[in-house]
């Protein structure tokens, strides 16, 4: 059978559960809510005149606000035509020269009209560039026609100098000549047109179409593989005519049938949007950036479910993905919002990010001054971090075909973990790129960040079948070789992209030291975690180990300065000896006892099943 029409019939009865009767025709009807729900608010939130959709339209600087509208324009905006109708009748009461009103229309009158009055007063007052003299006069004879020809001297020169560089206030002046200190009075509209409303609903489609992928499909993979576990039906499941590989794919077709029928309406109202009001590539790109980043997430969610699932309940798996993604999620949309030169390669590290960023630039949302970089060119990070995710997501998959058909007791063999942690490197190398000025900045924090998914692909290297923790055979000396081998094969590529002068860990032995047991450490605790029973007291010893493996990081760090630093500031071996004696006895206890109770806790009796694949 070719290979299309297996996946296709292995995924057949996966979709065929999660769509099976009244289920299917709820989520249609769903979606289509969703898609008219996305249109209704398009519209409601670009058109409307209410105070929500106003302060809305304000924060996202899709409008201005009221007071710099009144301001830059001259003019009084009602909320409704009664209030048009007061304001009129004030400013009428006043050209007449009764006194004003204690309320709220004749404060605005008054407040409208005395700020009219210091444009004037201020730009009567000094010499104005070339470009702005006949405006000058013309407000020099509007102010003396409005005090009726009695200026006061002392006012005018004790006035500041007007900003004749600012086009806001030069273009309020102008409105104040131009309309004789008489403000125009207008019933509140929305600014927006009808294309701006499509706008809007196109964005509000691709930001649901972010939550569905990035956020609901892999909560659902993983909370679905979760249960699969907890009730134990995998077994079943693994013992049927499928392949691992057939098994894993019609696994995750299932949730993904779900997020699919929800998210199809709102993928054709984004491009037909883009199509017609913003900018189809962009939106392409987004389509691709939420598609790959869903991949990599689904399959992180699907492998911590089932992991999770024998020892949490699916609700408790589910919550605790959501909540992770939720505030990754965060993170991604705020720093695409304040994206720089200098955050731009977050991109490829984060797909939030980088969705949120394609986005904005498919209709036009921001610019490099106020977010979002939209004038930036980013295609090297989006496409690097793309790419990448496309990568990890083929890794996870084959992680997830080994440890669902119980195939080998290994998830990930030495190359295809190699391969990761390549990628891995790419990865976060794009989102803190090498600059010569602070090396450390770079190789020793990106050194940091690699540490968390160096540890991920240690775990997934290490011996976790159906044979029992105390039989299995847990190769420690290798494992944690490749561990360290990687972050050596890191700080060699780092090596070779900034000056081997800035690079001082290599120069100082107590660096290198330090880096060493924070290498090792950081190995043998994510084995620990992945092969051993977790009781309470040995995860709040790991908490300690956790703590302590941030200690030596920092201690890394103050140690891999120049030499003069470190003569001038005089640091400790210990670091917490600077507060006391006894702490750092403490630590020092701390530095031997933590590898040591790992070591302990990692060996097992020798296996009669081997590791293969290595």
């Amino acid at each position: 059978m070719p290979r299309v029409l297996s996946i296709r019939s292995a995924a057949r009865p996966f979709v065929a559960r999660a769509l099976r009767g009244p289920r299917g025709r709820r989520l249609l009807g769903l979606s289509v809510l969703l898609a008219a729900l996305s249109a209704v608010l398009g519209t409601w939130l670009s058109l409307g005149t209410g105070d929500f959709e106003r302060d809305l339209r304000v924060g996202f600087d899709l409008e201005q606000s009221r007071h710099v509208q009144e301001q830059r324009r001259f003019v009084l905006i009602a909320d409704s035509e009664e209030e048009a109708a007061a304001l009129r009748a004030e400013v009428a009461r006043r050209f007449a020269g009764q006194p004003m009103g204690y309320d709220d229309v004749g404060y605005r009158v008054t407040n409208a009209l005395d700020a009219a009055e210091s444009r004037l007063r201020r730009a009567a007052y000094g010499e104005a560039p070339r470009v702005h003299r006949a405006l000058q006069r013309d407000a020099i004879l509007a102010f003396e026609a409005w005090t009726k020809g009695h200026v006061d001297a002392a006012s005018i020169h004790g006035a500041p100098d007007y900003n004749w560089y600012d086009p806001g206030e030069v273009a309020a002046l102008r409105a104040v000549v131009d309309r004789t200190m008489s403000p125009a009075i207008e019933a509140y509209a929305s600014p927006l047109s009808p294309i701006d409303a499509l706008r809007m609903t196109g964005v509000l489609a691709g930001g649901a179409l972010l939550l569905l992928l990035l956020l609901a499909a892999p909560v659902l993979a993983g909370t679905q593989m979760a249960q699969e576990t907890h009730e134990n039906t995998l077994q079943p499941l693994a013992g049927s005519a499928l392949r691992a590989g057939e098994l894993a794919l019609g696994l995750t077709a299932g949730p993904l049938a779900v997020i699919g029928v929800l998210a199809a309406p709102q993928l054709l109202i984004l491009l037909a949007a883009a199509a017609v009001v913003g900018h189809l590539g962009a939106a392409l790109a987004l389509v691709a950036v939420v598609a790959a980043g869903g991949a990599f997430l689904v399959m992180l969610g699907q492998l911590a479910g089932l992991a999770l699932g024998k020892v949490r309940s699916p609700g408790l798996v589910g919550g605790g993905l959501a909540a992770i993604l939720g505030v990754l999620g965060g993170i991604g949309v705020a720093l695409a919002a304040e994206l720089s030169h200098r955050t731009a390669g977050v991109l490829a590290l984060l797909p939030q990010a980088a969705a949120s960023h394609s986005l904005a630039q498919a209709f036009g949302l921001g610019d490099a001054h106020r977010g979002f970089g939209a004038e930036l060119d980013t295609t090297v990070p989006v496409v690097v971090g793309a790419v990448g995710m496309l990568t990890l997501a083929f890794l996870g998959l084959r992680a997830l075909a080994r440890r669902v058909g119980n195939t080998s007791l290994v998830s990930l063999r030495r190359g295809e973990a190699l391969v990761g942690a390549v990628v891995a490197m790419v990865l976060v190398t794009t989102a803190n790129p090498p600059h010569d000025w602070r090396a450390e900045e770079f190789y020793l924090l990106n050194l940091g960040l690699l540490s968390i998914p160096l540890a991920i692909l240690l775990m997934m290297r290490a011996p976790t079948g159906d044979v029992p923790p105390a039989m299995r055979r847990t190769p420690v000396g290798s494992l944690v070789g490749e561990f360290v081998g990687w972050a050596g094969l890191y700080l060699l590529l780092a090596a070779m992209l900034v000056s081997h002068e800035t690079m001082w860990l290599f120069r100082s032995p107590l660096a290198l030291l330090y880096a060493g047991w924070f290498l090792g450490v950081a190995a043998l605790l994510a084995l620990r975690v992945a092969v051993a029973p977790m009781t309470f007291a040995s995860r709040l010893w790991a908490g300690v180990c956790a703590a302590m493996l941030a200690i030596a990081f920092g201690q890394t760090i103050m140690w891999a300065r120049p030499a003069e630093d470190l003569l001038y500031r005089h640091p400790h071996l210990f670091v917490f000896s600077e507060l006391s004696p006894l702490l750092g006895l403490v630590q020092a206890a701390l530095t031997v006892a933590v590898p040591w109770t790992l070591l302990r806790a990692l060996r097992r009796p020798a296996s009669i099943a081997a590791v293969t694949g290595e």
